[in-house]
């Protein structure tokens, strides 16, 4: 079922993500009228959303945001109206007569202001903090119990015939309905069978509303497969604490298992021998995955779960300066410095010559650092992880000191202040190795 547009539309631009249901409501109805959008993703992750150019034009900084010649529009079920009322050359999937479609409108402002606040309230819980709210989730079967009850008898949401307040309801039923875990739509049947003969009858189905379901749900399995990872780990190792930065920034719980390096416990462990002879840490294993090295570690986790790749992106150039900044922290920050703590806290000398390498090595930094707010450009990468883990311990001594370099300075509070689990998952760390180096110096 469909309807041809009344009227030759000029350029329509739709700012979206396909993961978003209020975006898919949107592209289903263009579909339903065989409008062609532009569309153009918007990466909220990024902060997309809240730059001048798109602040300019929607000082909401929402999406769905349409762009229909100089008419500005957003809010999904406003235009979904805006399109029927402009293009449609019938009335039937949003009726003229005014009991019909004050059906039609009371099922969007369901959908809108019940069914999918509540769907978003849960999933927003889940995804972003990680936890199984069951009070929302009651909130949510309730609403579909609800919905259940309004297609009773009836084959579509507003009566007889396919409405967009389907393509609304859809848009939400079908997010929900990857939950099935914990949602059984068998115990709302009228649901069941309405979104069966959704997924049977809506043009464009496929394309644009279960693709955005499957991208959703990619990123869900991602987020929910971290719960299988094992760090094995010394938190005074600043390679160790990269990782833990790493995983805090994706939103990773991976199971700790604390192995103490002064005393060789890597080595005394046969178990951990037969996963890494070479009986290092950090060590993560994924399942039956196992790496070690934590920038490569670092890597692997974005590469894996991130979902964006705001921490390591996937542009070749921005990439390779992320890749140019850990490698300088492996060849010539990390060993200087590192070197200069082993031989100080095992041998007690204090090594010039590598103290000398140390300082050059952050001469060099700070030169990075110049006219950057983080170590591989404007925006912070799991490089910026790393190094921070080497830098922040130089505060335990004072021949270490950073103050002399401006720009270093400037970036170690950025990082305090701005990495997530800072205080949780490098501090800790570097509390245990000043503890550590007053009891053996």
């Amino acid at each position: 079922m469909g309807c041809k547009p009344s009227k030759s539309p000029g350029k329509m631009v739709l700012y979206y993500d396909k993961r978003s249901a209020p975006c898919r409501t949107v592209m289903l109805t263009a579909a339903a009228l065989d409008l062609k959008l532009q569309l153009e993703h918007v990466d909220l992750q990024k902060g997309e959303h809240m730059k001048p150019k798109f602040l300019d034009m929607n000082p909401q900084h929402c999406i769905p945001t349409f762009k229909d010649g100089d008419f500005i529009l957003w809010e999904s079920r406003a235009i979904a109206q805006y399109l029927m009322n402009q293009y449609a050359t019938d009335d039937s999937l949003y009726p003229k007569d005014p009991r019909r479609r004050a059906l039609v409108d009371a099922r969007l402002n369901f959908d809108q202001g019940f069914l999918y606040q509540r769907l978003l309230n849960y999933y927003v819980k889940l995804f972003f903090q990680k936890t199984h709210d069951q009070e929302l989730l009651d909130k949510v079967i309730e609403a579909l119990e609800m919905l259940d009850k309004f297609l009773d008898g009836k084959l579509w949401a507003a009566g007889d015939t396919m409405t967009i307040a389907d393509f609304a309801l859809v848009a939400s039923v079908s997010t929900a309905e990857f939950f099935s875990d914990k949602i059984n739509l068998d115990k709302t049947p009228h649901v069941a069978k309405w979104l069966a003969r959704c997924k049977a009858n809506i043009k464009g189905y496929e394309e644009h509303n279960q693709d955005g379901v499957n991208a959703l749900k990619e990123v869900m399995s991602k987020m929910s497969t971290g719960g299988n990872l094992v760090l094995y780990y010394d938190e005074r190792s600043s390679p160790c604490r990269t990782v833990m930065l790493t995983a805090a920034a994706l939103g990773l719980k991976p199971e700790m298992k604390r192995f103490d390096l002064l005393k060789n416990e890597t080595t005394a462990d046969p178990e951990f021998l037969k996963i890494n002879p070479q009986h290092c840490v950090p060590t993560l294993k994924d399942g039956n995955f196992v790496l070690w090295e934590s920038r490569a570690i670092a890597q692997y986790l974005v590469n894996q779960y991130g979902a964006n790749d705001s921490l390591y992106p996937k542009d070749p150039k921005k990439r390779a300066l992320v890749d140019a900044r850990l490698f300088f922290d492996l060849d010539r920050l990390y060993p200087n410095l590192s070197h200069y703590f082993t031989k100080l806290f095992y041998q007690k000398t204090r090594d010039e010559e590598l103290l000398k390498k140390g300082h050059e090595a952050l001469e060099l930094l700070n030169t990075f650092l110049e006219g950057n707010m983080w170590v591989a450009g404007d925006s912070m990468t799991i490089a910026d992880l790393c190094i921070i883990t080497t830098v922040s311990a130089t505060e335990l001594l004072e021949e270490l000191s950073v103050a002399k370099y401006e720009n270093v300075t400037k970036w170690l509070e950025r990082c305090k202040s701005t990495i997530k689990g800072y205080a949780e998952h490098n501090q800790p760390g570097i509390d245990a190795l000043k503890d550590a180096m007053a009891k053996g110096i």
